[in-house]
Order: C-alpha cells, then sequence, then structure tokens
C-alpha cells in the first residue's frame, strides 16, 4: 500500500484514503488508464508491457526510435508499401521485450514470474506462428503503450503509487485453461 493509502471514490471526486488529497489529473488518468495487455498465448495468459527500460533496451537493440518501430507496425502488410525486410525481426524483440516488462503469467490458475528466458522462448514460438498474428499481437501492444486502454473495475479499485509489485490478475486469465 503506498504512504497515500488507496483511493475512495464516492462518485463526485477521488482522494487518497491516507492524507484525503484529491487525486491529481495525472494520477486520475493513470487510475482509469492503462498501458499493459494481457493475451493468452500458448497454455499460459501473459501480461504484455513496455515500460520505459524496456523500450530502451528495443531501440538499443534495433537501432531505430520506438517512434519508427511502431510507425512501421502501422503500416498495412498487404500494401504494396510492404514493411521493411528487418520488421519481423523488430516484432519478435518488441513481444520477447513486453512479455520480459509484463513480467507475470499465470497458468492453470498460477501466477509465476517471466524469466528472461522464458520471454525469449515465448517469443521465439510465436515466431513460428502465423505472421499475421504475430503482427496483430504487435500491433495491439504498440496501441496500448501509445494510447493507453481503458482500465477495469479491478485496476481502479487496486490503484496505488507506486503501483502494486504485482499487477491486479483479471479473472478470466486465473480461469483460462488452453
Amino acid at each position: 500500500m503506498s504512504a497515500l493509502g488507496h483511493v475512495e471514490d464516492d462518485g463526485s471526486s477521488a482522494r487518497w484514503s491516507g492524507t484525503g488529497r484529491p487525486l491529481t489529473d495525472a494520477e486520475q488518468r493513470m487510475r482509469v488508464s492503462r498501458t499493459d495487455v494481457w493475451v493468452p498465448i500458448g497454455a499460459a495468459v501473459y501480461r504484455l508491457s513496455l515500460p520505459f527500460a524496456q523500450i530502451c533496451e528495443l531501440e538499443r537493440s534495433m537501432g531505430t526510435g520506438v517512434g519508427r518501430i511502431f510507425g512501421q507496425l502501422a503500416l498495412d502488410p498487404n500494401e504494396q508499401n510492404a514493411p521493411p525486410r528487418g520488421l519481423l525481426e523488430h516484432v519478435v524483440a518488441l513481444m520477447r521485450l513486453s512479455i520480459l516488462g509484463g513480467g507475470v503469467g499465470v497458468k492453470d490458475g498460477d501466477v509465476f514470474r517471466v524469466s528472461p528466458i522464458q520471454a525469449q522462448q515465448v517469443a521465439e514460438a510465436l515466431s513460428f506462428g502465423p505472421v499475421d498474428h504475430l503482427w496483430r499481437l504487435a500491433r495491439h501492444i504498440s496501441d496500448a503503450v501509445q494510447m493507453g486502454r481503458p482500465a477495469t473495475p479491478e485496476e481502479i479499485a487496486a490503484f496505488t503509487i507506486p503501483a502494486n509489485p504485482i499487477p491486479i490478475i483479471p479473472a478470466w486469465a486465473l480461469e483460462y485453461r488452453s
């Protein structure tokens, strides 16, 4: 729990329970918008996220900025302006780093931490599947990082600063069986 406490929301305003201070505009945006996604991959559900450290590593390893990488994802692979040949390598690196950045997975109801080796193995397994699936998944992550997604009621209720060390696991992920 943060020193500010948890958020109390009476429907008209949200306040920190520890201090009674109203949430700032930035805190309110963080509370209702998320930049992670939960995706079933194989027999598990993984949280995919690209925090700052993973974005920096992606830029270093690909030798280009995240804006260019995300811009390439926006291209339609069926158009004449096909993506550059190196893009698949970018997408697999994006998958590995977002799995690692998400940090957790759920298999048969059990939550586990994702290691760098597991992240690499899952990303490589994805690369053997249909390229269109990999492309769409990378775009989904890119969209979440750039524009966010609405937080679920569970995530809003559990909002703290700093963030919880283990994210709120969606109920459907705990029940997922491949």
